[in-house]
């Protein structure tokens, strides 16, 4: 048993090893890639130190890893929110996390590298809360964003990527639980790797020969740039009825002014299917999430306001409910990453003599 636990973990260290090297190699300027390759290194890690009662590395090797190790769920959570959020970027509340998670971390930081019981139990008590916390918004993105991704691939990977973080996490919760932090037997750990080894395997299947849309769930070459309002040209007789449809939907009735508009809504709006409907907006327009395919249009609708003199005096926050937003803040943010300005700074130079440039 002792042997094929090593054999286990040392598969894995070398399995994931390799996966981070193939995907830096072949697609690092993807986000998702290298909070993927921290995320396998932080495992790597894990794998090295929480081993069985008498099998624990030295002393020195322990107190380098830890840190990597013990910030896996951090990693774990950036690494999910990019894979299935092409807008995503770091910011205040990843980082604020991030901070609070090492800071509770450093307070047992000497008694986890001794591998002896804890002194501050608070601090380990909090670190297990965010852990829940971040494990269960993992989850629920996952799930809550899969009727509005319009990637074939990477909506069917939402279900699989929430329901197996969820039983990994379960299952070395319960083994804490049970058996303690550092007390945890042998045939334990050895099904803990097991299941972990199962999962890099799974990974390096897929990743060899890796390309860049690989890791964004889609093998067709979308446009380089998604254009909601241009009629796409090589759409055949099926396709371009269902686009003039679309078309109609959405520049003569503006249907994205409806806030709780859904994909499933929009089809039988124009009565199509919504398969038919999400490949569509995804192969030909370019488009991976319908909000985003939405928000294009309102944007568009927002950006006409706020360059009307008419309507100078009106709120911006009223403008932005007008178009369609569900709030002034998911506005703001979306504006201002497709204009790289905010929606005051563009009235106040759209209205001025000297605005022409509204973008």
């Amino acid at each position: 048993m002792v042997f094929f636990e090593f054999f286990i973990r040392a598969a894995g260290v070398t399995g994931l090893l390799v996966l981070c090297g193939i995907a830096l190699r072949d697609a690092r300027d993807i986000a998702a890639v290298r909070f993927g390759a921290l995320t396998a290194l932080a495992i790597a890690s894990a794998l090295i130190i929480h081993t069985a009662a008498g099998m624990a590395p030295p002393l020195q090797l322990r107190a380098f890893l830890l840190p990597i190790s013990s910030s896996l769920i951090i990693f774990v959570w950036w690494f999910s929110r990019s894979l299935f959020d092409d807008e995503f970027k770091l910011g205040y509340l990843e980082w604020g996390v991030a901070a609070a998670w090492v800071f509770l971390g450093l307070i047992n930081y000497a008694d986890f590298v001794a591998s002896s019981p804890v002194s501050a139990g608070w601090a380990d008590l909090l670190r297990s809360i965010i852990s829940y916390a971040l494990v269960a918004h993992i989850v629920y993105v996952a799930i809550s964003e899969k009727n509005m991704d319009l990637v074939e691939g990477r909506r069917r990977a939402r279900i699989f990527f929430a329901a197996a973080l969820l039983a990994l996490y379960l299952l070395n919760k319960a083994g804490e639980n049970i058996y303690g932090y550092h007390a945890m037997p042998l045939w334990f750990t050895s099904l803990q790797y097991g299941v972990l080894l199962v999962f890099v395997a799974l990974c390096l299947f897929s990743a060899i020969g890796v390309n860049k849309n690989s890791w964004i769930f889609d093998s067709r070459n979308a446009r380089a740039q998604a254009k909601p309002f241009d009629a796409p040209p090589d759409l055949d007789a099926g396709a371009k009825a269902l686009h003039q449809r679309l078309n109609h939907a959405m520049n003569v009735e503006q249907a994205f002014l409806d806030p709780e508009l859904s994909i499933g809504m929009l089809a039988a709006r124009i009565n199509a299917s919504e398969h038919s409907l999400r490949a569509l907006i995804n192969r030909s327009l370019g488009h991976k999430n319908f909000r985003t395919f939405l928000n294009a249009y309102r944007l568009k609708a927002a950006m006409d306001a706020l360059a009307d003199k008419a309507r100078a005096e009106t709120p911006v926050t009223t403008i932005a409910l007008d178009a369609g937003f569900a709030s002034l803040a998911s506005f703001n943010r979306f504006f201002k990453n497709a204009t790289n300005q905010s929606p005051s700074v563009y009235r106040k130079r759209a209205l001025s003599d000297g605005g022409d440039d509204k973008r």
